[in-house]
């Protein structure tokens, strides 16, 4: 049931030839596209992104495929013609709709996906404001908001951060409703730090699905060696069209089995994809897929999930914008975890 505030702006857009809508994070930006599609339910329409992670969550929130911009315009047509589209000004698109997701001006300034009382709303506001959300020398925990959804967990010395990810993990997977899918980790880096992705994977990887005899593969990258096991939670980090069905790059799901595939006379990886459903992965394709228990808020940007944590220490000092702060916090439904040196959630000016 769409929000009764937004309808407005569905007629603005079903009015006119074309209509921009921006707004802050969860303010209702894709609800509006979908109340445009349910009305325009029998036209033509193709709706498209610049990443495929963003066109992947075109179809989650609207339940019609979304693609990239490239493919859409079938970059590159083949072989013979590299470099070139298929489509151009003599070889028009025929859609009645076209809807460009990330062209960021209808602006939505009431918060639809957390409900005014959240402080995952009030916090990411005062973030992007370029507010601080601590007094410079504040450290210790503190719960936000009517509906207690944000906990912030401040400290002086940045080898806290790994540990405590680790413990707030763990206090998640002990909760009767726990979901892998739905719990994420997020921290600025990838490889610089304890609390890095790759350090933090492998570490939540022996939490949730331990080695114990299911099948293993053996993964070399970036001169780090990491395993991928039946079980785990995986993210595929590059567009990939030879996969059965194709998938882009920052889809992520469970990797459920290994599997011989006669037609390409190759093993094949088969992964339960979110909103995508079991996808076949030929070998040559393994080196772009990743563990996903931990990933960048670069990787993470255009998600959400029920529960983040979200990590900030000074490991990744050139990254430490509010932007990236203000993307961290809202990528979460219904509760953020933001574990912060406090001198590293410091907005700087």
């Amino acid at each position: 049931m769409l929000p009764e505030k937004l309808i407005p702006f569905i007629k603005t857009g079903l009015n006119n030839n074309i209509t921009i809508i921006t707004g802050l994070a969860g303010s209702g930006k894709s609800s509006v596209v979908k109340g445009i599609l349910t009305v325009l339910k029998n036209r033509d329409f193709v709706q498209v992104a610049l990443s495929g992670r963003a066109a992947s969550r075109l179809t989650e929130i609207t339940g019609q495929e979304g693609t990239t911009i490239h493919r859409t315009l079938g970059f590159p047509k083949g072989p013979e013609n590299k470099q070139k589209f298929e489509f151009h000004d003599e070889n028009r698109l025929d859609k009645d709709i076209y809807i460009l997701d990330e062209i960021s001006t209808v602006y939505l300034t009431k918060i639809h996906r957390q409900a005014a009382r959240s402080a995952i709303v009030t916090e990411s506001i005062k973030v992007r404001n370029g507010e601080q959300l601590t007094d410079k020398e504040w450290v210790g925990t503190e719960i936000r908001g009517e509906l207690q959804d944000l906990v912030l967990q401040c400290y002086s010395d940045k080898t806290n951060t790994y540990h405590r990810i680790i413990e707030a993990f763990k206090a998640y997977q002990k909760k009767e409703d726990f979901n892998i899918m739905e719990t994420q980790i997020i921290v600025p880096v990838k490889n610089r730090g304890d609390a890095c992705t790759t350090k933090l994977n492998i570490a939540i990887q022996d939490i949730v699905n331990p080695r114990q005899g299911q099948h293993v593969q053996e993964i070399y990258r970036d001169g780090t060696r990491f395993e991928l096991r039946v079980g785990d939670k995986v993210i595929n980090r590059q567009n990939n069209y030879k996969a059965t069905p194709y998938i882009y790059n920052g889809n992520m799901g469970i990797l459920r089995y290994f599997d011989w595939d006669e037609e390409l006379e190759e093993d094949v990886m088969v992964v339960d994809f979110k909103a995508i459903g079991f996808v076949r992965i030929p070998k040559k394709y393994w080196g772009a897929i990743d563990l996903a228990y931990a990933i960048t808020v670069h990787s993470d940007q255009g998600s959400e999930h029920d529960n983040v944590i979200f990590g900030l220490d000074f490991a990744s000092y050139s990254l430490l914008t509010r932007e990236l702060v203000y993307t961290g916090i809202t990528r979460a439904r219904k509760r953020c975890e933001l574990i912060a040196q406090t001198s590293a959630l410091r907005i700087r000016k």
